[in-house]
């Protein structure tokens, strides 16, 4: 049964206080990306010496809006995808979890303290939001799709799949860019057993930022932070796997 044109009405009129209220939040901000910093480079110690990498690179912070309501990441009926260059384009990045598709396309970690995800890639004109009609399925189908006039930060409307502005506004979207820290841990020889590495704000019984395995017979592994490495630096670890208590090394930001 279609919608009445009342409840079209207050859906429309809804979607239209939400984007008043959000671009009142935008006034003042020219939009940029924050400046990008220096490479860093750390020696580390302990099981195996190994040189750990700190690569600051552009992200995107991304918040989805759907009739109103903001797409969780996780749960989301209405599942929100990146595709590149249009709204039919090759997937980049899936912003809402999804079991089926674990680990394809840019990597995405959801934000709590400023809502909606971060994904590890720059959003522009030629990458697309798509909400899709119903989840865990590659063949479901555009509800909704629109894409930014720019990189820089802004709301952007979500119209009928094949329309653009000739349809029916369904959603709103803000982009952000953001500095994210690529983090690479290189060993010097193969790994001799199954070894971890972590990076943490303050010292190394923290909660970690990220960290990543280096199995048996292998020399790398990367990982991502959504931030940007402090003036002062980060804390690291590089350590066998279940060790008790690694050997902590001041990382250089």
């Amino acid at each position: 049964m279609g919608m009445s044109r009342r409840g079209k009405g207050r859906r429309l009129l809804a979607l239209a206080s939400l984007f008043a209220s959000l671009a009142l939040t935008a006034c003042g901000s020219q939009g940029y990306a924050p400046t990008l910093g220096t490479v860093g480079t750390t020696s580390l110690g302990g099981a195996q010496s190994a040189t750990l990498t700190l690569t600051p690179f552009y992200a995107t912070h991304v918040v989805v809006y759907y009739l109103a309501k903001q797409v969780p990441y996780v749960g989301a009926p209405t599942p929100v995808e990146l595709r590149q260059g249009s709204c039919g384009g090759r997937t980049l990045a899936r912003l809402t979890a999804d079991p089926t598709a674990a680990g394809a396309g840019a990597f995405v970690a959801p934000n709590l303290a400023a809502k909606g995800v971060d994904v590890a890639l720059t959003v522009d004109q030629n990458v697309y939001v798509v909400i899709l009609d119903h989840a865990n399925d590659a063949q479901a189908q555009p509800l909704a799709c629109g894409a930014p006039l720019s990189d820089r930060r802004q709301y952007f409307d979500l119209y009928t799949p094949g329309q653009g502005s000739n349809g029916t506004q369904l959603g709103l979207t803000l982009i952000e860019p953001v500095v994210a820290t690529r983090v690479q841990a290189r060993l010097a020889e193969p790994a001799a057993s199954s070894l971890v590495w972590a990076v943490y704000a303050h010292d190394c019984g923290s909660a970690a930022l990220a960290s990543g395995r280096i199995p048996t017979g292998a020399t790398e592994s990367d990982g991502i932070v959504f931030a940007s490495a402090p003036a002062n630096g980060w804390s690291a670890s590089l350590a066998p796997l279940n060790a008790s208590s690694p050997v902590c090394h001041r990382v250089n930001g």
